[in-house]
Order: C-alpha cells, then structure tokens, then sequence
C-alpha cells in the first residue's frame, strides 16, 4: 500500500494525499465497490470526514451483490421500504403475487446475475405465462424491489422501469 504525501514530501498515511490546490483527500473503495472521496481544508478535517464516511459505510450492513438473493431482497422490501411506500392492503396483494409468481421462480436468483437480458427474459416469461392484472402487479413489485435496491446502491439501474405495462381492455 503505497504513502501518501503532502506537498513538502511527508507522509500522510495510506489513502491520504495533499492536492496542489492544498486540500486534503482520502481516497477509497466503499462497500459497493463504489469509489469515495473525501476532502477537507486541513488533515485533521479530512480525517474526522473519513471516519464518518467509513462509520457510515458499516452501519449501511450490506448484504454483497453477491449473496443477495431475490428471496432476500423480497423479505427486506416487505419488512422494511414497503413500509412507508405502500397502503397495507396493497402490501399484501404484493405478498401474494411475490409468493405465487415470482418465488418460484426466481427466488433463489442472485442479484448479480440480474442483468438487463436477464430482467427481460424475466419480463417475457411472465408476459406469455400470466393474466395482464398479473404481470402489472409483478412489474410494479420488482419495479419497486430494484428501486430499493438502487437507492441503497446495490445495483446500478433499475431495469424493471423499462418495461411497458401491459395494455388494459376498456371493458364497456
């Protein structure tokens, strides 16, 4: 790991460098894989920002992009952001759809395996499978589930936003 240095030539520490301008920066790779940095007019500034930052990071409790499941991510939505999002009546027609529809089917998927073709074919499946009324409740879902997510900086887009709803018939 290689010392950064102010501009008289001393040591500032690992991650840590003076900038020509005179401010100090940290430099660092969150949790998410997301790159942070940290500045402040003077060394002892810049590091009281960082151990809030990295306080911050650690308390955010992520669940890796790895490990997340669809299952998990579900669980978290419906414990916690449906909350104060969605009417308690709303919260369990989603429940249900979750349990009938998706969880059977892509439950265990990983969330980093859920890429735009994936999403898609996911959309498709559905599509051929289920009534309209269905689809659009599964759509606003995991619409919302990867909102969440995208918040929380656990994935990069929301590709569930994408898709067109399916056109309703105009009963007469």
């Amino acid at each position: 790991e290689k010392m950064g240095k102010d501009l008289k030539g001393n040591e500032l520490g690992s991650g840590y460098r003076q900038r020509k301008d005179g401010f100090y920066e940290y430099r660092y790779t969150n949790t998410y894989g997301k790159r942070i940095s940290v500045i402040g007019k003077t060394m002892q500034q810049c590091r009281g920002k960082v151990r809030f930052e990295l306080k911050k990071d650690l308390e955010r409790k992520p669940i890796s992009k790895s490990s997340l499941k669809i299952e998990d991510v579900f669980e978290k939505w419906y414990r916690v952001y449906s909350q104060s999002k969605v009417k308690a009546c709303t919260r369990r027609v989603y429940k249900g759809t979750y349990e009938k529809y998706i969880k059977p089917l892509y439950g265990k998927m990983k969330v980093k395996n859920c890429t735009y073709l994936q999403c898609t074919e996911m959309y498709v499946n559905f599509k051929q499978s289920v009534k309209p009324s269905a689809l659009e409740k599964i759509l606003a879902l995991m619409s919302s589930m990867f909102e969440m997510l995208e918040l929380d900086g656990v994935v990069t887009k929301n590709f569930f936003k994408t898709f067109d709803y399916p056109k309703r018939s105009k009963s007469k």
